[in-house]
C-alpha cells in the first residue's frame, strides 16, 4: 500500500508539472509582474485618514495648554481651521480645544469694526465650549468693554479652574453688583491676586457664594487688614489654601482667616512677617484635618497651631539670634502630637541647628534639606551632624533622604568635611546591622549646582573622587541613589546632568 500511495503521489506531481508547465510558467511570470508593479503599502497612513476622534486628541496635544482668546489671528484653535475644511469642522466641534484660555489684554484697534469682530469671535469661542468646564486666567482692567465681562458671567456655570488678576477693577465690581446672583456649580479651584481696594475684593469674593464644589483657593492679597468673616464666601468647604498677605502683616489677620476654614487639608502660607513681631495674645487654633503645612518665610505661625494629623511640614529654620524659636517649634510638636512623616527644611548659614527639632520627631520617614549658599558659614557640616549618630541616634525611622546644596563634591577644601560627613551618614544608614534599631535607607536624592567632578574644566580632587566612588558602590549594592547636577552656562539655559 505504501508503494501504491507513493506511486500515486509521484504521478499526481508529474501530471501537474508536465501537463500545465507552460501555463504555470506564464502564471508565475504574471504573478511576479503583478507583485512588482503593485505599490508598497504605506506603514504610516496620512493624517487625513485618521478618524475625527483621534485627530481631535492630536490637536489637543499640539496646541498650547491655554490660548489667548482675544487673539484669533495668531494663536489658538482658529489656526487649525486655516489648514483645510475638515480640520476646521473637527476643531470647531471639539469643546476641549476651546475650554482653556487666557484673557489678558484687549488690544483694540482704532476702528469700531475691529472691536465688533473680536467680540463676536470671543462669543463664538465660548459657544464652542458647549457645556465643558472652563479653565481661565483673567486680567481685567477698567478698559475692558462691559460686553466681555457680561459674556463671561453668562457662562458662570461652566467656570472650573479660574485665576483672577486685578489691579484696578471698579468696572468689574459694578457689573457684579448689578448682576443677578450667579451660580458656579462646576467651580473647583479659584486663584485671586488683589493689590488695591478692599471693596473690590469683598465684592469679588462674595460673587462665589454659590460655588458648592469649590475646594481650592489661592489668595494673594496685598492689604494689611480687613474682616474676612464679613464676606459671604464658602470658607468652610475649602480644603486646599495658599495665602499671602501684604509684607509684615500681623499674625491675627492670618489666624482669623484660618479660623474660617475648618476643613483645611493642605495649607501654604507665604506672608513675609517680622522676625520678632509684637503680637497680641492669640488663642491656639486646631486644624483637625490638616495633613500638609508649608510656611514660606516664617515659622511663627507654628506657635498658634495645633495639627493632630499633620503628615508633611515645610518651613525655614529661624535665625540663630532668636534661640527661643526652638522652643516655639518644640511646643508645636508637643501640642499637636502628630505622627509627622515628611519634613522639608530650608537652612541658611545664620539659622539654628535642626538637631533639637529632630529629637521631637523620631517617627519621621522622609527628610528634605535645602542648604543655602555656604560661603559665609564657618562650619558647613554642622547641619548634618545630627544625622551622623555622634550625638545619639536621630530619626531612627528615616528611609528617604533628599539634599540640595551648592558645590557638593568639588575642589573646595572648605566643604570637604561636609561632603565626607554626608557620605558617612549614607553609609551608616545603608549598611545597617541586622540587630540595629535604625531603619535602612531606601532612597537618596542629591541635587547640586556648579560641581567639579566629571564635568571637565577642573581637576577633581582625591577626596571628592573618593566620595563619589563610595556612592557608586552603594548604588551597585542596590541603594536607590542619584546625584543631579545643574550647570550654569553663560548665555544659555542651565543644564542638568546625572552625575550618578
Amino acid at each position: 500500500m505504501d508503494f501504491i500511495s507513493g506511486e500515486m503521489k509521484m504521478q499526481r506531481t508529474r501530471t501537474i508539472g508536465d501537463g500545465n508547465s507552460e501555463n504555470t510558467t506564464e502564471l508565475s511570470i504574471h504573478s511576479m509582474q503583478a507583485i512588482s508593479i503593485e505599490p508598497e503599502a504605506d506603514a504610516y497612513p496620512h493624517i487625513d485618514s485618521l478618524p475625527p476622534e483621534i485627530l481631535s486628541e492630536i490637536f489637543l496635544l499640539a496646541l498650547p495648554s491655554s490660548y489667548n482668546i482675544l487673539d484669533p489671528m495668531r494663536e489658538g484653535p482658529w489656526l487649525l481651521g486655516r489648514v483645510c475644511h475638515r480640520w476646521r469642522d473637527i476643531s470647531r466641534a471639539y469643546p476641549a480645544l476651546w475650554s482653556s484660555f487666557v484673557l489678558v489684554d484687549w488690544q483694540l484697534g482704532p476702528k469700531q469694526l475691529g472691536q465688533e469682530i473680536r467680540l463676536r469671535m470671543f462669543r463664538e469661542a465660548l459657544q464652542r465650549t458647549r457645556e465643558s468646564g472652563l479653565t481661565m486666567t483673567l486680567w481685567i482692567p477698567d478698559s475692558f468693554p462691559p460686553a466681555i465681562i457680561e459674556t463671561l458671567m453668562q457662562h458662570s456655570r461652566q467656570w472650573k479652574d479660574v485665576n483672577l488678576l486685578f489691579c484696578s477693577s471698579h468696572q468689574w465690581t459694578q457689573l457684579i453688583l448689578n448682576s443677578p446672583s450667579l451660580q458656579f456649580p462646576s467651580l473647583r479651584s479659584l486663584s485671586l491676586c488683589y493689590k488695591k481696594y478692599t471693596d473690590d475684593l469683598t465684592t469679588t469674593l462674595g460673587m462665589f457664594k454659590n460655588a458648592p464644589n469649590l475646594r481650592s483657593l489661592e489668595f494673594d492679597v496685598r492689604m494689611h487688614s480687613f474682616d474676612m468673616g464679613m464676606i459671604p464666601f464658602p470658607w468652610s468647604q475649602i480644603t486646599r489654601l495658599t495665602m499671602s498677605f501684604a509684607m509684615f502683616s500681623n499674625l491675627e489677620l492670618i489666624v482669623s482667616l484660618l479660623r474660617l476654614c475648618p476643613s483645611l487639608e493642605e495649607l501654604t502660607e507665604m506672608t513675609l512677617l517680622h522676625r520678632d513681631p509684637e503680637v497680641a495674645t492669640i488663642a491656639p487654633l486646631t486644624l483637625s484635618k490638616l495633613r500638609s503645612l508649608s510656611l514660606g518665610y516664617s515659622h511663627l505661625l507654628l506657635g498658634y497651631l495645633i495639627c493632630p494629623v499633620l503628615e508633611h511640614l515645610s518651613f525655614t529654620m529661624p535665625h540663630a539670634d532668636y534661640p527661643s524659636s526652638n522652643l516655639t517649634i518644640s511646643q508645636f510638636f508637643a501640642r499637636s502630637r502628630s505622627q509627622l512623616q515628611s519634613l522639608k527644611l530650608k537652612l541658611q548659614w545664620h539659622t539654628l541647628d535642626p538637631n533639637q527639632l529632630f529629637s521631637c520627631i523620631p517617627q519621621l520617614r522622609k527628610l528634605v534639606l535645602l542648604l543655602a549658599d555656604s560661603e559665609n558659614d564657618r562650619d558647613p557640616a554642622r547641619f548634618l551632624k545630627g544625622l551622623s549618630g555622634e550625638r545619639g541616634v536621630m530619626l531612627p525611622n528615616l528611609s528617604v533622604l533628599e539634599l540640595s546644596a551648592t558645590n557638593i563634591f568639588t575642589d573646595d577644601i572648605r566643604l570637604e568635611r561636609r561632603d565626607e560627613l554626608l557620605v558617612r551618614i549614607i553609609d551608616r544608614r545603608w549598611n545597617v546591622p541586622r540587630d540595629s534599631q535604625l531603619t535602612r535607607l531606601s532612597q537618596v536624592r542629591i541635587r547640586t549646582w556648579n560641581p567639579i567632578i566629571g564635568l571637565g574644566g577642573h581637576a577633581p580632587v582625591p577626596v571628592a573622587l573618593s566620595c563619589v566612588d563610595r556612592l557608586k558602590l552603594f548604588k551597585a549594592e542596590g541603594l536607590d541613589i542619584s546625584v543631579i547636577v545643574s550647570i550654569d552656562i553663560e548665555d544659555a539655559p542651565s543644564e542638568e546632568r546625572v552625575l550618578l
